[in-house]
């Protein structure tokens, strides 16, 4: 019995035992499949958290649509990011407060000062370059950009300041330091850092006193920058030295230009044609090459809006500050023809870009919208042009309610937000000239009543819109308002000064009683309208300008006129006043009934 017990109890003993090893080896399993992380790997205190869609293509695959996107750690942007590029900063200016300091102790000389400049950039370059290996990409790449900019400095102190260096050395050390420093932003994929180094590379040469040297130089070194980086930001999608590459060799053509009048050498060595010429056919050439670009490829389509509106604005400033020979002159009254290489500009872009907007206008593309623009603004300063920039009022409220029937048409914001532009562009132009007038005939006049016309169109268009696209319904109906408003008010207006100016022509004594008629006529037509169209705002409108007439009447007109005709005025003014309060009757008499 005592030795079936014993068996019994070594029996319980080995599968006890058996378990435990189980156990142990379980968790010696456990143990080594571990993630190095959990054995006690400490992690940097500004990592950012793991996300398995930055680092694995596969992973990502395999977990999209199952995970959502983790938001920016701000402590790691922060402290990564912005504070080594605020300090970097912070820490040139402390060295070169140190320097001056230096300087004006006649601690260091001159070519020891420039020598000390080459070595610090040198030794921030590579510091930053240590650091973003070791994976402090933010710290390093602002070491790297602040070591190009004291090279720079260093290389203008030795040229300019101090004379050490001659210019082609000195041109041969900033293009050094600049190409390094792109090389290295390229390497370490930081925009940041090639945009700062493209516009320092763009300003190089007047920090060799290139505005004073042979122009081709200058202009093939910018076209080197504009193709080389432009090619660069295209192929990278780098929208921000995208813009930076394209907009500056309008920049630095003007700083050229100026810096070349005050040192006299504008003009000099460019054969036939004009510095100003080349340079404002380079800037058109740009954006006619990103207009080509964007419209054949859907690369960078983020920034086609802003990119092309930018060159265009650039181009056309320069085509017109730039005195481009007008081969002839005619003169047809207010037609004043101008056959110029200008004129051919505007009239090509205008056809062009109408032309291939009206190709794509079902496309419901935004470059549709933007050749429109194009198209618009070229023409109207061709007609500007064309008109000697008279009248020019009537033209940008024509061209207002053409925008404005487009912009409903495909419902198009852009067009609509444009149109309310040139109409305020417009009307500002119209009561501006509204106010100084030679005659009944005078151009403000026309362009008063063309101004009260398109603003009735507008507020038909506004009425009759029906859709939520371009604009909401509050701003519809405030919309209806406004331009009802203002044909009314252009209207009145542009009346008043005809019937003061044919007063003031005909019977001087009697201009405001010419006013005053007036007033009450546009009454009279307005409460018409409003019966026949059964528009009780403006029946309500119509009495109120009648009494505002009869108070003018009273207040202005009787002070100095006759009897005579002092009494024929107000005889006139009871009889409107007496037919008006007849109507009154009669119509709540029909709604009675």
């Amino acid at each position: 019995m005592n030795k079936n017990e014993s068996n019994r109890r070594l029996a319980e003993r080995l599968d006890k035992l058996e378990r435990e090893m189980e156990e142990i080896k379980s968790m010696l399993k456990d143990r080594e499949t571990e993630p190095e992380e959990k054995k006690g790997t400490k992690q940097p205190f500004f990592s950012q958290p793991e996300r398995r869609d930055s680092y694995s293509s596969e992973e990502t695959k395999k977990d999209e649509g199952k995970t959502k996107p983790t938001g920016r750690d701000w402590e790691a942007w922060i402290g990564q990011v912005w504070l080594p590029r605020v300090f970097i900063v912070v820490l040139l200016i402390g060295v070169v407060w140190a320097f001056q300091s230096a300087v004006e102790n006649n601690w260091i000389t001159e070519p020891i000062r420039v020598l000390i400049g080459f070595v610090a950039s040198v030794v921030l370059a590579i510091t930053g370059v240590y650091q973003t290996k070791r994976e402090r990409r933010g710290l390093g790449v602002s070491l790297i950009g602040g070591g190009a900019g004291v090279w720079i400095f260093s290389t203008f102190a030795g040229t300019v300041l101090y004379g050490l260096i001659q210019t082609p050395s000195a041109f041969i050390l900033y293009v050094i330091g600049i190409f390094t420093g792109l090389y290295l932003s390229h390497v370490y994929k930081s925009q940041a850092l090639a945009v700062f180094l493209t516009i320092a590379g763009f300003f190089v040469p007047f920090l060799v006193g290139g505005e004073g040297g042979d122009f081709f130089v200058f202009f093939f070194y910018e076209m080197l920058l504009v193709v080389a980086l432009g090619v660069y930001a295209w192929r990278r999608e780098y929208i921000v030295l995208l813009y930076a590459t394209t907009l500056l060799p309008s920049v630095t053509f003007f700083v050229y230009v100026i810096a070349s009048a005050l040192t006299d050498t504008l003009g000099n060595n460019t054969g036939p044609v004009d510095q100003y010429d080349i340079f404002a056919y380079t800037v058109v050439a740009i954006h006619i090459a990103l207009s080509i670009l964007l419209f054949y490829s859907e690369a960078l389509s983020r920034a086609k809006g802003t990119l092309l509106s930018l060159t265009f604005t650039a181009a056309v400033i320069w085509l017109f500050v730039t005195p481009l020979s007008p081969a002839s002159i005619y003169e047809y009254g207010w037609v004043t023809l101008i056959v110029s290489v200008l004129d051919a500009f505007l009239v090509a872009g205008a056809l062009l870009y109408g032309g291939i907007a009206y190709r794509i206008r079902h496309s419901g593309d935004m470059l549709f919208h933007l050749y429109t623009l194009f198209a618009v603004v070229l023409g109207t300063f061709e007609i500007f042009r064309i008109f000697d920039y008279e009248g020019s009022a009537i033209l940008y409220l024509v061209e207002a309610i053409a925008l404005y029937r487009l912009g409903f048409g495909i419902n198009s914001r852009v067009q609509t937000v444009l149109a309310s532009i040139f109409f305020i562009i417009g009307a500002s132009l119209t009561l501006s000239n509204l106010e100084y007038i030679e005659s009944a005939v005078d151009v403000p006049i026309f362009e008063g009543v063309t101004a009260a016309i398109v603003s009735g169109l507008v507020y038909l268009l506004f009425r009759s819109y029906t859709g939520n696209k371009v604009m909401t319904d509050i701003v519809r109906r405030t919309c209806v308002y406004v331009f009802a408003g203002a044909g009314i008010g252009f209207a009145l207006l542009t009346l008043t000064q005809v019937a003061f100016q044919i007063g003031e022509e005909n019977f001087y004594d009697y201009r405001d009683i010419a006013v005053s008629i007036s007033w009450i006529l546009f009454a009279v037509a307005a409460l018409t309208a409003g019966i026949l169209k059964d528009k009780r705002p403006l029946r309500i409108f119509a009495i109120v300008w009648i009494f505002i007439t009869l108070g003018k009447a009273f207040l202005v007109d009787i002070s100095y006129i006759d009897a005579i005709v002092r009494g024929l005025l107000f005889i006139g003014l009871g009889v409107v006043g007496v037919l008006v309060s007849r109507f009154f009757y009669r119509a709540n008499k029909q709604n009675d009934n």
